[in-house]
């Protein structure tokens, strides 16, 4: 038992003793290490602010000028009249208007969704 004893109190020595020094020593400096480690990040984030600044610029000009560019496109394409979408869509349409009503009150004939949906998908929407 004594050999036991003898034996974990060699490997606690062993080990607890020199992270115990090591813990000592980081007590001891660590207020200059802190400064030291305080003025070495701000100097590399000096230095990466310096580099990344320029590349960043570019980068934002460059985004700019594509939602410039995707604008200027989308004002280009002209607006479908409904006419013309339900021409493209081949849709069959009465467009005659009774007496005293307005050209707005078409008549659409039923058709199923399964239609409709092909109808949507030639005219693109």
């Amino acid at each position: 038992m004594r050999r036991v004893i003898s034996v974990v109190l060699a490997i606690l020595a062993g080990i607890l003793f020199p992270l115990l020094i090591w813990v000592a020593l980081f007590i001891a400096v660590r207020k200059p290490l802190l400064h030291v480690l305080k003025r070495a990040g701000s100097a590399a984030l000096a230095l990466l602010a310096g580099i990344f600044s320029p590349v960043l610029v570019w980068v934002g000009f460059g985004v700019a000028l594509s939602h410039k560019i995707r604008d200027g496109r989308l004002r280009r394409v002209s607006n479908r009249t409904v006419g013309e979408i339900l021409a493209a869509a081949r849709l069959k349409v009465q467009w005659e208007a009774y007496e005293g009503e307005s050209a707005a009150s078409a008549i659409f004939g039923r058709q199923p969704i399964s239609e409709i949906r092909q109808l949507l998908t030639r005219v693109g929407l």
